[in-house]
C-alpha cells in the first residue's frame, strides 16, 4: 500500500502438473484506475513437454563428444560412425557434419597412402 494512493494485489497459482492457472486481483484506489475490468486477471499455462527433444539432444551431444575422442585417438572410422548417428538424431547438428567431413577426407587420404605404399 502507498499512502494517498492505496493499491493492493492478491493472487494465487494453482499447479495441476501439465496445467497451471494464475489468478490475480488488483485493488487500485487511485483516481485514474476506476475501471473494475482491469482489476482481475487470469492466466492459464499448458506444459505440453518437449516430445523427448531434450533427451535426444543429450544423446546427440554425448555421441558427438565420443566422436571427438575417437577422432583424437585416430579411430576415424568409429568417429565417422558416431557422427553419422548424431546426424540421424539431429540433422541440423552442424559441428558433427563438419567433423565427419574432415574425418572422411582424412580417412580416404590415409587409405590412398596405404594403397600407394603397398602397391595395391
Amino acid at each position: 500500500m502507498k499512502p494517498g494512493n492505496p493499491r493492493i494485489s492478491l493472487g494465487a497459482d494453482v499447479d495441476f502438473g501439465t496445467v497451471s492457472v494464475n489468478a490475480n486481483y488488483n485493488l487500485d484506489m487511485s483516481a485514474l484506475a476506476r475501471n473494475p475490468v482491469d482489476k482481475f486477471s487470469v492466466q492459464a499455462r499448458l506444459d505440453l513437454g518437449d516430445g523427448g527433444r531434450a533427451e535426444k539432444r543429450k544423446l546427440a551431444d554425448e555421441k558427438y563428444a565420443d566422436g571427438l575422442r575417437q577422432f583424437s585417438l585416430g579411430n576415424l572410422e568409429r568417429a565417422i560412425a558416431l557422427w553419422t548417428e548424431v546426424l540421424k538424431l539431429d540433422p541440423t547438428y552442424t559441428p558433427a557434419r563438419k567433423y565427419r567431413a574432415i574425418a572422411e577426407t582424412t580417412w580416404k587420404a590415409q587409405e590412398e597412402a596405404r594403397r600407394a605404399g603397398t602397391g595395391k
